[in-house]
């Protein structure tokens, strides 16, 4: 029979604390850093292909630094992990389970602004639909398709986040 001491326990216990708190810490500022690097990569991207254009679209390089601020901080995250927590109470697998799980939420970050995106850019086909019906019909025609684009909108992004999240909850089960 195996004698469980408190104090072995209790400490075991706060190491666990301990990295976790550390981890987590350590992945705000990997993130802060992530973004901060994307930022001057986006710049100089943007700078590279728009200094000399005649004509420049402002909603090309906001999307871009935000799916490259993600990339970055995916890429980050696991790398942070492995070296931080490989080995969390005796779980080898720790790291990768709680850097997918990170993941969603940095996903949601890249994913969401893009489908507001497809319903409320001057190019999307939702905005030039109620255009034309503001144009062609009257009050009522103009808000029942605001309100049609809006639901869809609404939509597309609950089952965005409701899969992003069910991805996370199907990890977080994979601990116990």
């Amino acid at each position: 029979m195996l004698a469980i001491n408190e104090k072995t326990v209790g400490a075991g216990y706060q190491t666990l604390q301990i990295q976790l708190l550390v981890w987590l810490f350590m992945m705000r500022i990997v993130m802060v850093i992530a973004s901060a690097a994307s930022y001057f990569i986006n710049e100089a991207m943007a700078k590279a292909k728009y200094q000399n254009a005649s004509h420049m679209d402002f909603e090309k390089p906001s999307p871009r630094w935000c799916f490259i601020t993600s990339g970055v901080s995916i890429v980050l995250t696991y790398i942070t992990s492995a070296l931080l927590i490989p080995d969390l109470n005796g779980d080898t697998s720790m790291w990768w389970k709680l850097s997918t799980i990170i993941t969603c939420g940095t996903l949601a970050g890249a994913i969401i602004p893009e489908l507001v995106k497809v319903f409320t850019s001057t190019n999307s086909k939702h905005v030039r639909e109620v255009v034309t019906s503001s144009e062609q019909g009257g009050a009522s025609l103009n808000i029942l398709s605001g309100l049609v684009a809006g639901n869809f909108s609404a939509y597309w992004l609950g089952v965005a986040i409701v899969m992003l999240m069910g991805a996370a909850y199907y990890i977080s089960n994979m601990f116990q």
